[in-house]
């Protein structure tokens, strides 16, 4: 996946931290490709909560899982929350050292379907920030309002 790309998820997953963003779906209004391919890669996934996000449709299930797809059912990425405690040390590391008053209110572990490449991405009140498994910072945002 191209850099471009990666871009475009990190802001459409930067709307799934925001609740105003998504709309909840009744999944009589989820397009049918869309259900059939979350069927036919997960099969085990039943009953998934749908969300609209942008123009793509979140399936979430378990309360702290979720898979993003495009409107054609193509995966994007796969998503679980996180505790904050328990995101890599290099990223704990990077706001005691950058950020020491900067308070994490959530964080999502995020492994793109495509190249099973995993980021993190970590919310304060105020910011959005994406990480490599590393604790390298590779983007950080405000969070709109």
């Amino acid at each position: 996946m191209n850099i471009k790309a990666i871009f475009i998820v990190s802001i459409i997953l930067l709307y799934t931290f925001n609740t105003q963003a998504q709309s909840l779906l009744e999944d009589k209004d989820v397009p049918k490709i869309v259900k059939d391919s979350l069927n036919k890669i997960y099969p085990e996934i039943q009953n998934p909560k749908w969300f609209l996000v942008k123009d793509n449709y979140e399936a979430v299930y378990d309360t702290d899982r979720a898979i993003l797809l495009t409107a054609y059912g193509n995966v994007i990425a796969e998503m679980n929350n996180v505790v904050v405690d328990g995101i890599p040390e290099g990223i704990l590391r990077y706001f005691k050292l950058n950020e020491p008053n900067t308070k994490l209110i959530s964080s999502r572990r995020m492994v793109m379907y495509e190249d099973g490449r995993v980021y993190y991405i970590v919310n304060s009140n105020k910011q959005y920030y994406k990480f490599n498994t590393k604790g390298q910072l590779l983007e950080k945002a405000d969070l709109e309002k």
